[in-house]
Order: structure tokens, then C-alpha cells, then sequence
């Protein structure tokens, strides 16, 4: 998983929860297969509006549904694409949210102390899109040397 912005906040345990834009072709599930229907997921915990927690995001691009991330899933912490991992983390929460409504933890497990450096960061990155994948997770290894 890249963390091309705060890479060293991850590493030092300050950033524990990652937020990436909702893409049109992502589709919340379970480990069996995904939802075409936002409302009616294969969890339990997504409201009727299409925001909550599920366990496996799943991506339909190609017409050929495979896992982009999951509940408990462990993933390199990469410095940008392509480039060597700096250690892992392990996913303990997945759901679909709307960035403008989260709490100061929330902007505190993102890594940042405010509203407003979160804000110019999301925006300098993804523009007005608000939906999101939120992911929190736990440092589990920090590869050595760094």
C-alpha cells in the first residue's frame, strides 16, 4: 500500500487509519464474492445509504471481480509505487465513508492534528471526490534499516 504523503507518520506509529477515494467499480463484499448492489451487501453493517463497515473491497473493473483489500489483511507500506517496502500493516476495519464527516480522531488516526491540513492534503490529491475507503490498521513490522 503506498504512503507516498506520510510514510514516516505510518512508521512511527502516528497514522493508523488510511483514507483512498471510492472508485465507481469498487464493490464492498465478503470473502465469497462482491455486491452489485451498494444498498444490499453480503455484510450486515453497510447502511441503506451505501456508507459502513464490510470485510473485502473488491474491484469489477475488468469484468473479472477480484480483491483489492480486506478485513485483516496484511500489505507492504511502500514509499510510492514500485519502490521497496519500509514494513507491514494489517487492516482491522474497512468501510465506506464520506471524508467530510469525520471526527478530530478520525483526522488523528489519518496523521494529521487539524481539519485543515487534512483537507488541503485530500483535496491536493483527489479533488472534490468525498467517498471513501477508510482503512484502519496497526504497524505489525518495521523492516530493518530504516
Amino acid at each position: 500500500m503506498i504512503f507516498q504523503h506520510t510514510i514516516d507518520a505510518v512508521l512511527s506509529r502516528k497514522k493508523t487509519q488510511t483514507s483512498r477515494v471510492w472508485k465507481p467499480y469498487y464493490r464492498p463484499g465478503n470473502y465469497g464474492a462482491p455486491s452489485d448492489d451498494l444498498r444490499i451487501p453480503f455484510t450486515k453493517r453497510l447502511s441503506m445509504t451505501g456508507y459502513g463497515e464490510f470485510d473485502v473491497l473488491w474491484s469489477v473493473k475488468t469484468g473479472v471481480p477480484h480483491v483489492i483489500y480486506h478485513w485483516n489483511g496484511i500489505y507492504s507500506v511502500q514509499p510510492g509505487r514500485g519502490k521497496p517496502g519500509k514494513g507491514h500493516i494489517r487492516i482491522s476495519h474497512i468501510e465506506k465513508r464520506d471524508v467530510r464527516d469525520f471526527t478530530i480522531e478520525d483526522i488523528r488516526r489519518e496523521g494529521f492534528s487539524e481539519f485543515d491540513a487534512f483537507f488541503m492534503l485530500w483535496e491536493q490529491m483527489h479533488g472534490r471526490a468525498y467517498d471513501a475507503v477508510v482503512m484502519r490498521f496497526h504497524l505489525i513490522k518495521e523492516e530493518q534499516g530504516v
